[in-house]
């Protein structure tokens, strides 16, 4: 469902479900659960509204399992530029990443060949077996 316009405090909102049928719903209270597109859902309600959101993503690629044992990962909780990186086992692969890079809100994120290439060099600096990109498995992106 789209929020089409938000009027007034208990005014209906028009609303559009994605098969294109719009209706009117009644609430005392709105939850905005917009994730990185709070800020224009707010902006609705008051366009003068400062934005609170400070959008980040976060890379992980998925490595053959022999990576990380059952059970057991690997936290750095401090890279050379101060982001955690981790590997954690996850269903049968490993799954190695990092979190809290600034970037812009976009509806197809897609991650970066750098940020890509810092995972594979902090992990390395941990393991005895070469890291290489051509043994990644499709890569997961997340903008948060």
């Amino acid at each position: 469902m789209k929020l089409q316009q938000r009027l007034p405090e208990l005014s209906p909102n028009t609303c559009k479900y994605v098969p294109g049928k719009e209706f009117e719903t009644f609430a005392k209270v709105v939850v905005n659960a917009a994730g990185p597109f709070c800020d224009s859902v707010r902006k609705m309600a008051n366009s003068n509204v400062a934005p609170m959101i400070c959008p980040s993503s976060g890379v992980h690629i998925v490595l053959p399992d022999y990576y990380s044992p059952e059970g057991m990962g690997l936290i750095v909780p401090k890279t050379k530029d101060g982001r955690v990186v981790f590997m954690l086992p996850w269903l049968g692969r490993t799954v190695a990443g990092t979190t809290d890079s600034s970037t812009a809100i976009t509806m197809l994120p897609e991650p970066h060949e750098d940020e890509i290439q810092f995972i594979l060099d902090a992990i390395s600096d941990y393991l005895n077996v070469q890291v290489c990109l051509h043994i990644c498995y499709p890569f997961l992106y997340m903008l948060k």
